[in-house]
């Protein structure tokens, strides 16, 4: 590129501020472009530029390398060891309006030091600075401030720090131009060319604001200058409201009011250093550039990585991170001294670069993970270790893996300093740092340069599950001086952190509500259950009802309102557990059963059920009673007298209708049921209805002469082809056979080989009562056509709700006894008019309870102790005749 061409660049770069009316700035341009503008070496010599003399160096040359960042053929090359300067020997006449050059990095050299500019007007004798310090970078940048100084000055670029005789953190710039001084032109002056120092820890920001004053001269026309903020940083003109600009207004040529513009540092900024600039425009000067920055610093413990969200991984960290910066959950402590101890507390976080080649500093391995190194100078800080902040809730067995290994060995001759790298835990931030037990640490001892070492997964103790926050730190500890020399550098890498989810002990129960338990008082309901279960105990279970109900563990007795299941490593099994209602007033009673373990939810189970007083229901009068104990056995019969009829003039049977030619009829069977027993009849046989009959029925010639309220019940059973459903009709005039009014006529037997007690309610049939023609048939549906197959038929009686005083209820002629006390409790007393030869207790389901033998005499005593409350019929066999008599136990 060609002087004339660059120069026509930089202008282009200034025109927008480098105008006044119609007049342009003169110039000053250094472009190392001119004949004899080189040099060769970094020592420092005298170089005529653009017709000036500047001393270049020392550790400067005019650079033509490829990696010189250039526009053309040269460019300066500052090297940033102590003492780079690139300095003007003569004066510049005209003053300067402004300066501007573009700089870079030199190829990849990092570690790059801050630079300042400054200008003369006592050919050299005293310093002032432009703007503020500058740093190179990666990419182009432009260095452009206002002056405004008069009279003769002259310029250098020179390093801010010391960071010693050796080693590359080369800058280049290129294209230096000084424009003249103009009385009279449009300037815009501030008091302040940098503001520094903004601070804030990190969720604690916007930074606190600072102040520059602005002040114009000469400016054109009457409006606002426009102070414009960088990203990261806000202004304002108020100090109240602020955004990325702010106006200040001028008018006649000068800015009005204070002048005074607000910057601070934005809120929400993540750790990191933060370079920005304020530019102020207006009024057709120059625009006035103001550096600023700041810093966000880190909490000095991180944020805890929560481990419900997965496990937490570090497997790099990259050399160039910038400082003040950590890895996710992670901070690097610093400590007083390089022989840090294993109880060592922070002097704070480590706030250097991750790529320092010298000084005790912690550098970024990238994929190696990073590594920590102290010497005898504090540098960006001693390392005291990493830190890692985990968040354990709903966790156990929470297990660490990591490699610790050795960059480099210390020099230290024959034996080197010893280190270690110990993995130490803490809960929360105020407790003591403790060894992982082991303990757990790298020792840099006898190890050469590479090696790497895998350790884990390490369980932590029990202290560390199911917490908010736990702290690991890896501290990189002193153990012993031995012969001295450089310290080893240890690294630390693959660090994987993981735990086991902690279940919640957990309890069921096999229902929710249980209902419809129906008590008579007296005694408890019928018994209903459901199942509990537990997981992840920690406890036992409890169970617990309210109200007037009762549990146990085992059926019939051992009820409580409170009992404990155990748990057997955290579990229980299913477990039954019995309910009744035991409630000593009549009323509707809704309760629950609590199912409780510690730390687990409690599971409920409604309960729901009513508790009556005993009703003693009237008592019928018996009919007519088949029980089939005297029946002859081996020969079929279509007719059976019933055993028992309550007319003196007229016995009650029943009859198996058209008999079917070589097929069978009624026989005797061999097993008898329980149910429906009466007058103290043992089960002894039933009556054996045989197949076919499709055709045939059973007809029941039963009048009810004097009766009212009539009922049938029989119990019954079927072989494995026997019929299916029995069909009840009956006739009021001894032909005609209906069903009107008469409720579930039709009934299935069901099973095979098992008794079922059939009830019949005609007590809504007026006709049926009082009726001495009245009659009742069963006929049968399914498997009726098939030659095998039967019902049998046991304990049919037909009875009455009343009867006529002047009927004859049995044909026995004395008198039936009595029983005192009524109802009774412990014994009761019969008394006869005869000799009693045996006594039966039979409860209102038909059962004999019990069995005495007579005593022979007219008067015996009965121990009733082992009878529950409840209705008994007493069946008093005597020498005259066998009487039934009802009474109640309290």
């Amino acid at each position: 590129m060609t002087t004339f061409k660059k120069t026509l660049n930089t202008l282009m770069v200034l025109v927008s501020f480098a105008t006044f009316s119609a007049t342009a700035f003169a110039q000053y341009v250094v472009d190392f472009e001119g004949t004899g503008e080189e040099s060769g070496s970094y020592p420092a010599e005298t170089v005529s530029l653009s017709g000036l003399n500047w001393q270049v160096g020392p550790e400067v040359q005019i650079g033509t390398a490829a990696n010189d960042f250039k526009n053309g053929l040269r460019s300066a090359r500052l090297r940033a060891r102590d003492g780079s300067v690139l300095e003007m020997l003569e004066d510049k006449a005209d003053g300067i309006g402004t300066i501007s050059f573009v700089y870079r990095r030199y190829g990849s050299d990092d570690n790059q030091q801050p630079w300042a500019v400054e200008y003369s007007d006592d050919q050299g004798a005293s310093w002032i600075q432009i703007g503020s310090d500058f740093t190179a970078t990666a990419t182009e940048q432009t260095f452009l401030e206002t002056v405004n100084a008069e009279g003769d000055v002259r310029v250098r670029i020179r390093l801010t720090t010391t960071p010693g005789t050796s080693g590359d953190r080369r800058m280049n710039v290129d294209d230096i131009t000084i424009t003249d001084y103009i009385a009279g032109a449009p300037v815009i002056t501030s008091s302040a060319t940098s503001l520094t120092g903004f601070t804030y820890e990190e969720g604690n920001g916007p930074a606190t604001a600072q102040t520059a004053t602005l002040s114009g001269n000469n400016l054109v026309g009457t409006g606002n200058v426009t102070v414009t903020a960088s990203a990261d940083f806000e202004v304002s003109a108020d100090g109240i409201t602020y955004a990325s600009t702010a106006d200040l207004p001028y008018n006649s040529g000068v800015i009005t009011g204070t002048g005074e513009v607000y910057v601070r540092l934005n809120g929400g900024l993540t750790p990191g250093v933060y370079n920005g600039t304020v530019t102020v425009n207006g009024g057709n000067a120059p625009a006035v550039i103001i550096t600023a920055n700041g810093i966000v610093t880190a909490s000095l413990y991180p944020p805890a990585h929560d481990l419900s969200s997965g496990a937490y991984q570090f497997t790099e960290w990259n050399d160039v991170s910038a400082a003040y910066t950590y890895p996710a959950n992670m901070r690097f402590w610093t400590a007083a001294s390089d022989a840090v101890t294993l109880n060592e507390q922070p002097a704070g976080n480590y706030t250097g670069a991750y790529n320092l080649t010298s000084a005790s500093r912690i550098n970024g391995l990238n994929s190696d993970g990073v590594s920590f190194i102290a010497t005898g100078s504090a540098g960006a800080g001693y390392p005291l270790g990493a830190v890692l902040g985990i968040n354990t809730t709903g966790k156990e067995d929470i297990e660490v893996s990591w490699t610790g290994g050795l960059v480099t060995q210390g020099a230290g001759t024959p034996t080197p300093r010893f280190y270690g790298l110990r993995l130490q835990y803490q809960i929360g931030q105020s407790a003591v740092w403790t060894d992982v037990p082991g303990p757990v640490e790298y020792l840099s001892e006898n190890q050469a340069d590479g090696h790497a070492e895998d350790f884990g997964p390490t369980v932590l103790p029990a202290t560390c599950n199911n917490q908010p926050e736990v702290y690991l730190r890896w501290v990189y500890h002193f153990i012993a001086a031995n012969d001295g020399g450089s310290r080893p550098n240890i690294r630390l890498d693959e660090i994987l952190v993981d735990g086991s989810d902690i279940l919640d002990p957990a309890v069921q129960a096999s229902a929710t509500a249980l209902t419809g338990f129906e008590q008579t008082l007296g005694a408890p309901s019928a018994e209903q259950s459901f199942t509990v279960s537990g997981s992840n105990l920690t406890d036992d279970i409890t169970v617990a009802v309210t109200g007037e109900y009762e549990i146990s563990l085992t059926s019939g007795s051992g009820f409580v309102s409170s009992l404990t299941v155990p748990q057997v490593s955290g579990s229980v099994s299913a477990t039954t557990v019995y309910v009744r209602l035991n409630a000593s007033s009549a009323g509707t009673y809704t309760a629950t059963a609590t199912v409780s373990s510690q730390s687990a939810t409690d599971v409920i189970v409604n309960l729901d059920g009513t508790a009556t007083e005993e009703v003693i229901p009237a008592e019928e009068e018996l009919l007519y009673y088949w029980h089939f104990n005297n029946m002859a056995d081996g020969t079929d019969v279509t007719e059976i007298i019933a055993d028992y009829s309550y007319l003196p003039d007229f016995d009650g049977k029943f009859t198996y209708t058209d008999p079917i030619a070589g097929e069978r009829d009624i026989d005797r069977y061999s097993v008898g049921s329980g149910l429906n027993l009466q007058q103290g009849e043992a089960e002894g046989f039933s009556a054996r209805v045989r197949n076919p009959s499709s055709t045939r029925s059973l007809v029941f010639d039963v009048p009810t002469t004097g009766a009212e309220g009539i009922g049938l019940k029989y119990a019954v059973q079927r072989s494995g082809q026997g019929m299916l459903h029995n069909i009840v009709q009956y006739s009021v005039d001894g032909t005609n056979f209906i069903s009107t009014d008469l409720v579930n006529d039709t009934l299935e037997v069901v099973g095979d080989e098992v008794w079922q007690l059939f009830t019949f309610d005609f007590s809504s049939i007026a006709a049926a009562d009082n009726n001495p023609n009245f009659k009742i048939r069963i006929t049968w549906e399914g498997n009726t056509t098939a030659s095998n197959g039967n019902n049998r038929y046991d304990n049919i009686t037909l009875t009455a709700a009343s009867l006529d005083s002047d009927v004859s209820v049995s044909k026995l002629e004395n008198e039936k006894p009595s029983l005192y006390p009524v109802p009774f409790e412990e014994t009761i007393n019969i008394t006869s008019s005869h000799n009693i030869t045996s006594i039966q207790v039979v409860d209102v389901s038909g059962k004999i309870v019990k069995t005495e033998a007579g005593s022979n005499a007219s008067v015996q005593q009965v121990s009733t102790t082992d009878l529950t409350p409840g209705t008994y019929f007493f069946t008093v066999h005597t020498t005259s005749g066998t009487f039934h008599v009802k009474a109640a136990r309290k």
